[in-house]
């Protein structure tokens, strides 16, 4: 029993391996770099993150996959031509936790449209592969965001 439990903490104590260590650096970098790329209104620059094939899911909504379909659904967010009312998104880190492959980030979003101004929490999960988002999930409450929605939806008609 004594054994066992000195592998455990040992396993618990010895550190990541350099290269886990950096994987995981470069991974949290690659989500910083997207989240960042918001603010530049350019979905084209914002979806070079991401794989073809990746899963996206704002938990309230239904999941979606692939690069086609998050770029339908994201566009109206850049704040291109499909609005009357100036519209900006800038996303506001608070907390990064990453490990490996996997990267937990709280921020809040402030959304500015026209003069109304919103700012809904939010936390995603996103896991990396070949250093692209291969899944994003987005948990946030669609309660506070559903003013966002309407508007975007009213400016839009």
């Amino acid at each position: 029993m004594k054994t066992m439990l000195l592998v455990l903490a040992t396993a618990i104590a010895v550190p990541a391996s350099a290269a886990n260590a950096a994987d995981t650096k470069a991974n949290k970098q690659v989500v910083a770099d997207f989240i960042a790329s918001w603010g530049d209104h350019d979905v084209d620059k914002t979806l070079s993150y991401v794989t073809e094939d990746c899963y996206y899911h704002n938990i309230p909504l239904d999941p979606m996959q692939g690069k086609a379909v998050m770029r339908k659904f994201l566009e109206p967010f850049f704040g291109k031509a499909s609005f009357s009312a100036p519209f900006s998104l800038k996303p506001e880190i608070l907390h990064v936790v990453a490990q490996g492959d996997l990267v937990f980030q709280e921020r809040v979003d402030h959304y500015v449209i026209g003069k109304a101004h919103y700012d809904i929490p939010d936390v995603g999960v996103y896991e990396i592969r070949d250093g692209k988002i291969a899944s994003w999930k987005d948990y946030f409450d669609m309660g506070q965001f559903q003013p966002v929605v309407l508007l975007m939806q009213a400016l839009h008609n």
